[in-house]
């Protein structure tokens, strides 16, 4: 994995870099009248900012591998049923699509879903499925 400044540091330069040609080829738009210049300016810089935040999520997610569908409680593998879409606001106040693979546990009968610690969207507790001393998932009788 990446060290983040290093990241960072590159990221800034290829970003700078894009700027820089797209400047070079698109004229700013003219101010309102009474708008400073600098306000313009500020409003594409955020404009922009947003929209390469949205773009670093919409690529990134789309990239994250499936968690396993372990049920939370016994330990069991669970069934994929469904997906569920939400929306997760970001710290800027962006709002970012996500996806989550809803799940069912037969030997509960729960409906889950897996953590996607992978997204930084998880609890950071690290919960162990419970099971037997063999490491055998533990399973409740049918009622």
């Amino acid at each position: 994995m990446a060290n983040k400044s290093a990241f960072q540091a590159r990221f800034r330069e290829a970003m700078r870099e894009a700027v820089r040609k797209f400047l070079a080829e698109e004229e700013l738009p003219e101010p309102a009248a009474g708008e400073a210049l600098f306000t313009v300016i500020e409003d594409l810089a955020l404009d922009a900012g947003d929209a390469v935040s949205l773009e670093v999520f919409d690529q990134r997610l789309a990239q994250l591998p499936l968690e396993p569908a372990t049920c939370p409680h016994c330990g069991a593998d669970g069934q994929r049923v469904r997906q569920r879409d939400r929306t997760l606001t970001t710290r800027r106040g962006l709002d970012v699509p996500l996806a989550e693979q809803q799940c069912y546990c037969p030997g509960c009968r729960r409906a889950f879903f897996p953590s996607l610690h992978s997204a930084g969207t998880g609890c950071r507790l690290s919960l162990q499925p419970r099971g037997d001393e063999e490491g055998r998932p533990l399973r409740r009788p049918r009622e």
